[in-house]
């Protein structure tokens, strides 16, 4: 048993009072839908119930949390596409699309718990489970964004054991609003384990004027080193003209 069912079974010991992670923590987060953000979540649900592991039913519960409320399948989609694309520039992610991810986690034989790290099961996925040509050609919306979030879900969570930093909802939320490339996404997400920010969402609630854990002034410079690499022909000034736009950009929501 590896190390990443070791972290399952203590979240498991958590939540024990009211059952396990698989049967009590994908219903909670099912509830917490509503539209067509509701029925991916069942399919989600169904998906992680059919395979029978704790460890997928926390990947499954990261994956509704996409499912942001008030966004439709295009921004799902959008999403996705940037979790996968900044995953692949952090060194995380492997050849499969989110979606074939998101399918061979329901065909494979061995689960998240047979790995010491979700890296490590990702690779297995990848190397080892295979699916038709066209498996992923053929479904239909509601099916590629319940395959598709449980891909990026897997990408979010090998990039959190290999940063060490947390993803929430609502920064995932906030770069879409931004239109962040995912270049800049994954810059922030760098920038923030060289400075010693836990929570890359510091950065978008200090756009927002909100409370942050972190050093207000370590997060702003850690926003302006980041726009400076991928934006390198700009002056400071016109950096911070940029980080000024990104925050108008949040308030027109």
């Amino acid at each position: 048993m590896g190390l990443f069912s070791d972290f399952v079974g203590f979240v498991g010991d958590v939540i024990s009072g009211v059952g396990s992670f698989l049967s009590e923590g994908l219903s909670m987060a099912v509830g917490a839908l509503t539209g067509i953000a509701e029925t991916i979540g069942n399919g989600i649900k169904s998906l992680c119930e059919s395979v029978g592991s704790e460890a997928l039913a926390l990947i499954g519960c990261i994956a509704m949390s996409i499912l942001i409320p008030g966004f439709g399948l295009p921004e799902i989609f959008a999403i996705i596409e940037c979790i996968a694309q900044v995953a692949k520039i952090l060194g995380v992610g492997g050849e499969d699309s989110p979606e074939e991810l998101g399918m061979k986690t329901e065909i494979a034989d061995k689960k998240p718990e047979d790995f010491d790290t979700i890296q490590d099961y990702i690779k297995y996925l990848n190397e080892e489970v295979k699916l038709d040509k066209d498996a992923v050609d053929n479904l239909s919306e509601v099916d590629k964004a319940k395959y598709g979030a449980m891909g990026a879900a897997l990408n979010i969570k090998a990039i959190e054991e290999k940063y060490d930093v947390s993803l929430s909802p609502d920064f995932l939320r906030d770069v879409t609003l931004m239109k962040l490339s995912s270049e800049e996404v994954a810059k922030c997400i760098d920038k923030c384990k060289e400075s010693g920010i836990d929570k890359v969402q510091d950065m978008t609630d200090y756009l927002r004027d909100k409370p942050i854990s972190s050093d207000k002034d370590t997060v702003s410079d850690a926003m302006i080193d980041t726009l400076s690499e991928v934006y390198p022909e700009l002056n400071k000034e016109e950096l911070e003209v940029k980080l000024c736009e990104m925050r108008e950009s949040l308030k027109q929501e």
